[in-house]
């Protein structure tokens, strides 16, 4: 999670690049949520949840991005004051494992200025 002083909302959508690796595990996908609390009270008034991204089962680096498109979305955006903001990725189908890039290889870009 990270906390955020004071942004303002550029009415533009979250962009992501994610590096994903399911190895040889058949039948996986992987699956992101960008959570927005605007004013740092605990409460969550924006959710977007994106389409699942389906893995193949060969070894080497897969690109999840935001062009999956929206599978849900929830609450206005706002300007971010005092606010935090979560990314959570997780494994949406199948029970093999799977290998996120939290370095480099991935990158989430939020829509404020």
């Amino acid at each position: 999670m990270v906390g955020v002083v004071l942004a303002s909302f550029c009415f533009l959508t979250d962009t992501f690049d994610v590096a994903v690796d399911a190895g040889a595990t058949v039948g996986n996908a992987t699956q992101l949520r960008v959570s927005y609390d605007l004013t740092g009270d605990g409460s969550f008034e924006r959710v977007e949840t994106y389409r699942y991204f389906a893995t193949d089962p060969v070894a080497g680096w897969e690109r999840y991005r935001e062009t999956a498109g929206l599978a849900a979305a929830t609450g206005t955006p706002g300007d971010l004051a005092n606010g935090t903001v979560r990314v959570e990725i997780w494994n949406a189908i199948g029970s093999g494992p799977s290998t996120v890039s939290l370095g480099s290889l991935s990158t989430v870009q939020l829509p404020y200025q």
